[in-house]
């Protein structure tokens, strides 16, 4: 979650809508910083939802460890699904 400024300068309403990292800063004409990203919960670090671009935004240090976690959270958690024969 970015600031309510940082959202209006990318042409967004209060409380309105979703965009990827890509397109947010497409629209800002910049990369995001950690300044751009208010305190709510959804900002922690530790979010293991959040993907490797949106982490190195957030952190002034990126850590690509933190993009590791979440594919090995997804591998866990995701259903295997049967092999096709041949």
């Amino acid at each position: 979650m970015v600031h309510d400024a940082v959202w209006a300068r990318a042409g967004m309403y209060s409380d309105g809508g979703f965009l990827c990292v890509g397109c947010l800063e497409k629209r800002l004409g910049r990369t995001l910083r950690p300044s751009d990203f208010t305190d709510a919960p959804i900002n922690d670090l530790d979010n293991p939802w959040q993907t490797e671009r949106l982490a190195s935004r957030k952190s002034p240090q990126p850590n690509p460890a933190r993009g590791r976690a979440v594919l090995e959270h997804w591998r866990a958690i995701k259903p295997r699904r049967a092999a096709k024969p041949h």
